[in-house]
């Protein structure tokens, strides 16, 4: 397990959850459409192959997508994410505990975003965080402009892992449930996981203790960004997310602190201190 999880705020267990990520294309945001049937406690994200163009859009989410590929340790991957709209393309790149391994705006042609020959340096499951300039931190300010913001994205020189590892580490959590989160100085984000029912209202809430500024991204199961927020808690830099659920499955938080992408490749940089979390409804 990443890092250390203390005791939560009512003595509730910890649990670190390991799942599967299908191989699927039939999301909402593909252009490859099709229907297919899906274990709701399972992620059904865009998995990237080498060399394959996925056409994608963010319709359907607040500015931001999240995919994935498996790469096997030794691997140069090059990312790209060309727009075919007017959208100004931005990257970042996750391990499979959250971590942030790279992050790019214009090192393509025009605004285009790139990431070239990231070395991979274990057997695994990493994820993109395909987003816009202008949305990586806030979401659209009208929801209909995700209709509009139409890109590829690319992976290519990732080979699958000889065993199967397409897996990935989250602190697993249920609806009601409040944890404290530490970051040692070693991470730079978690994954938090939670079974939802469709009509839920839940709201998150990441509470900083003296020192954290946290920074909350939601996303759904079929990897379709559908919350954002820095400041908007109760409390002082506290962040809140509402989602009411559209249907049952999963529901996947990124939880990191503000400014992470200036720290990426800067361990020393890393957050030391604690995150409260709470999922409500």
């Amino acid at each position: 397990m990443k890092g250390h999880l203390l005791t939560s705020f009512r003595k509730l267990s910890l649990r670190v959850l390991l799942v599967l990520v299908i191989a699927s294309v039939a999301v909402v945001v593909s252009a490859q459409k099709e229907e297919t049937e899906t274990d709701p406690a399972l992620l059904n994200l865009p998995l990237l192959v080498d060399g394959e163009v996925f056409e994608l859009s963010l319709e359907g989410s607040d500015g931001a997508i999240l995919a994935a590929f498996n790469a096997s340790e030794g691997d140069e991957v090059t990312i790209q994410m060309n727009s075919t709209s007017s959208v100004d393309p931005y990257l970042v790149l996750l391990s499979s505990d959250a971590s942030v391994l790279a992050t790019d705006d214009d090192s393509g042609d025009s605004l285009d975003s790139l990431i070239e020959d990231f070395e991979i340096l274990q057997d695994g499951t990493y994820f993109i965080i395909a987003t816009t300039f202008s949305t990586r931190s806030f979401p659209f300010f009208d929801a209909s402009e995700g209709a509009d913001a139409t890109f590829n994205l690319i992976v290519e020189g990732n080979n699958e892992p000889a065993e199967n590892n397409s897996t990935y580490q989250a602190v697993n959590m249920e609806v009601g449930e409040s944890i404290d989160i530490e970051f040692t100085g070693a991470e730079s984000a978690f994954f938090v996981t939670a079974m939802a029912e469709e009509g839920q209202e839940l709201t998150f809430d990441a509470i900083p203790e003296a020192g954290m500024d946290p920074f909350l991204m939601v996303f759904d199961a079929n990897g379709l960004r559908v919350g954002i927020d820095d400041d908007g808690g109760d409390e002082a830099l506290a962040s809140r997310v509402i989602y009411e659920v559209e249907s049952d499955g999963l529901v996947f938080a990124f939880l990191t602190t503000f400014g992470y992408t200036s720290n990426v490749g800067l361990e020393t940089m890393n957050p030391e201190g604690v995150i409260g979390f709470v999922i409500s409804d």
